[in-house]
């Protein structure tokens, strides 16, 4: 921690670039949280507090339009083997749900309903710390499958004995019972099963990435998908997959084709 006096744009920058090669949060949201950092030590210079802006210029890291990095199919299935078995149900739940890692480690037992199926995604976890999900398209309820409610009522259970206490009813806490720490969780389970797997590094984004590939590879429209994964818009969807819906348009008019037509011969009677 340091003092408001002694920050300098040299933390700043160093602080930015080590976001960035985190993959953290996205380039965007780093500039927006420097332009934030402007404003507040603009209104510090004009209370007296401070006698100059260290982030008036600091450098934002440039962003760029970058294709959504997703795993295949056969690469979720060799990545939920080869994970630590503590953690399987965590890795299913993002590749199931498409879930964001803030809106996993939030997660609590009250907002999983076995008896329908949903989950209520309610708060998140950033840092050590809960919050409201950021928009309210965020705060949403998820249909989840058979069987990922078969695999949490066993976390549930495993839980139950390995634990001693579980303060905030958290569904994925870590092994004392406190909330994760998202950076140790990648870097520690994620990225060692990845390796164990022969699977290129990615970060857990890439695993909701993975389940909107999947949704759009077998027909579901970007409405429901904006639904499902709390996007604020269908056109924040369409921005960030477009490129896959190129082959989903292509399948569909396909489709069509052959269901009105049939065949060839049906074709040409026409």
């Amino acid at each position: 921690r340091y003092k408001v006096k002694m920050i300098n744009q040299e933390m700043i920058e160093k602080w930015t670039v080590r976001l960035s090669a985190e993959q953290v949060f996205a380039p965007s949201t780093i500039g927006r949280t420097i332009t934030l950092l402007r404003n507040i030590f603009r209104k510090g210079m004009e209370w007296g507090y401070l006698n100059r802006n260290p982030a008036e210029f600091a450098v934002k890291p440039k962003t760029y339009k970058q294709e959504a990095e997703f795993l295949e199919p056969h690469e979720i299935k060799k990545l939920i083997s080869s994970v630590d078995k503590r953690y399987k149900t965590l890795i299913m739940f993002a590749c199931l749900t498409g879930c964001r890692i803030s809106e996993i480690l939030g997660l609590r037992w009250a907002d999983v309903e076995f008896n329908s199926s949903k989950v209520f995604i309610r708060q998140t976890l950033q840092g050590n710390k809960f919050y409201e999900p950021k928009t309210p398209a965020s705060r949403r309820a998820i249909d989840v499958s058979p069987a990922l409610i078969e695999e949490l009522k066993t976390h549930q259970a495993r839980l139950k004995v390995e634990l001693s206490s579980n303060e905030f009813d958290l569904v994925f806490p870590n092994l004392g019972g406190r909330p994760q720490d998202s950076q140790n969780l990648r870097r520690r389970v994620l990225e060692s099963a990845l390796k164990r797997a022969g699977i290129r590094r990615v970060g857990f984004h890439a695993l909701r990435h993975t389940y909107v590939s999947m949704l759009i590879a077998q027909g579901e429209n970007v409405k429901t998908i904006q639904q499902l994964v709390g996007h604020s818009s269908a056109k924040v969807t369409w921005d960030t997959y477009s490129h896959l819906f190129d082959g989903a348009t292509k399948k569909a008019v396909n489709k069509l084709s052959d269901n009105l037509f049939n065949n060839r011969s049906n074709l040409k009677r026409i």
